[in-house]
């Protein structure tokens, strides 16, 4: 069982797992692999609305959509359709392929940010091995 901690207007939700022995907090590191700019230049790459990049990094904390539609406030019905929306947008048909899209698709922004200044001094990109779009 997830229990949600939002105690605060604009705190960050911790989530909680209650086993036998109390609660844990819920490891949500899928989503941090990225900094929120390179989720914004993915977003904008792949042509991810706000709310599908939402989904998507959920998906990267490999979460249940029960568990997404809960911490985004909509149906899981909804959480289902802009999944199988995106498998459509992006090409794939199934979860671990729409997460490996994904990390292609850094990698093909990475290398084509060698020296170009429209990306933000975070993005990581020294070092990114070659990759081809499929």
């Amino acid at each position: 069982m997830a229990l949600s901690n939002t105690s605060r207007p604009g705190s960050r939700r911790i989530r909680f797992d209650m086993t036998a022995r109390g609660a844990r907090p819920v490891r949500s590191v899928g989503r941090f692999v990225f900094s929120d700019g390179v989720w914004r230049l993915l977003a904008r790459s792949l042509a991810l609305s706000r709310r599908e990049c939402q989904i998507v990094q959920a998906l990267f904390d490999d979460q249940k959509e029960s568990a997404i539609a809960s911490d985004l406030g909509i149906s899981q019905h909804t959480v289902h359709t802009h999944i199988e929306r995106l498998y459509r947008k992006l090409e794939v048909n199934s979860r671990a392929t729409l997460v490996g899209r994904v990390f292609v698709e850094y990698l093909c922004l990475s290398n084509a940010a060698d020296g170009q200044a429209e990306f933000p001094p975070e993005f990581p990109h020294q070092g990114a091995a070659a990759v081809t779009r499929g």
